[in-house]
């Protein structure tokens, strides 16, 4: 006896309202499915593209801004920037110059902080252009509290910021200051993106506490973003409907959610901590320790502490 037409289960679209009904004249699952891909599918070409690409890449920067000129030497003048962390692979320090023009010679040292010099670097004249590379000999690891001290046979001028220290910042012709110059780090040859992951993965698992220190961050944050990818796909292959959300929560806020949750922490994993000059001041606004009470103005840090505390 076959089941009466009015006690039949409803369609799917019917019971599940997170399940988008098939529209008349609309594309197909198959076809949505399809277009996805392909659109995935040039994503990663390009990618792949941009990561193939040689030239100089970055052992790292001090961390410091190229806001405006904090260093003006005259002919035969020398200034040294104070507690420099130079990284292992080295083998230019690239300088920012003010005004951009044609230079005189150049010559670097890299210091120990008792002043020892470590290696020397010298430019010939007649470069141009706003930002310099003087070469140095490759440093094999890395190089804590050292100074970068550059001197010029004629005038230039150098760009930074405030380190908001004075012993972070520059020591020109005998004058101290706070203001620090921007000095970035530059690797020896022409590389592809893939060739420096291996540094890039070692980086992203430094100085993370006990817990979260290694190289298997790096390969967390590709997983996250891995799994973000076919949450997201399989959310728009489904065509889920996000007005079932207003009556209850559906599969499609479930893979909203999950969306954030994922991306929040791939990013989280990538960006370490105090990673940016800014990040400093964000900590400290609303921090209370030891009943000091840190107050972040324009270019420092102002603790306000309670007697006795």
């Amino acid at each position: 006896m076959s089941p009466r037409s009015d006690t039949a289960a409803p369609p799917r679209a019917e019971r599940d309202p997170a399940v988008v009904p098939p529209v008349a004249g609309g594309p197909s699952r198959r076809a949505i499915a399809i277009a996805f891909g392909l659109a995935l599918g040039v994503l990663l070409l390009v990618v792949v593209v941009l990561l193939s690409q040689h030239g100089r890449r970055l052992a790292g920067t001090n961390n410091i801004y190229d806001r405006y000129t904090v260093v003006r030497l005259a002919a035969g003048g020398e200034t040294c920037d104070h507690e420099e962390t130079i990284p292992a692979g080295t083998a230019f320090v690239r300088l920012t110059v003010d005004p951009a023009g044609t230079g005189a010679p150049l010559t670097l040292q890299l210091r120990d902080a008792s002043d020892r010099v470590l290696a020397r670097g010298r430019l010939a004249g007649g470069w141009s252009g706003q930002r310099v590379d003087i070469p140095v000999p490759e440093v094999r690891r890395t190089l804590p509290d050292a100074n970068v001290c550059i001197a010029a046979a004629g005038k230039l001028w150098l760009r930074g910021y405030s380190a908001g220290d004075v012993r972070k910042g520059t020591d020109t012709n005998g004058k101290s200051s706070p203001d620090s110059i921007r000095l970035a780090y530059v690797r020896a040859g022409s590389e592809t993106w893939w060739s420096i992951l291996p540094a890039v993965a070692h980086r992203m698992g430094l100085d993370r506490g006990r817990l979260f220190d290694g190289t298997w961050m790096f390969l967390a944050w590709v997983a996250l973003l891995l799994a973000l990818a076919a949450v997201v796909t399989v959310a728009a292959v489904r065509g889920l409907s996000a007005a079932a959300s207003v009556r209850r929560i559906p599969a499609a806020g479930w893979l909203c959610a999950l969306v954030a949750l994922i991306s929040g922490t791939a990013w989280a994993l990538a960006t370490p901590a105090f990673h940016v000059p800014d990040e400093v001041s964000h900590f400290a606004s609303p921090s209370s320790a030891a009943g000091c009470l840190f107050v972040p103005t324009y270019r420092s840090i102002t603790a306000f502490c309670v007697a006795g505390a």
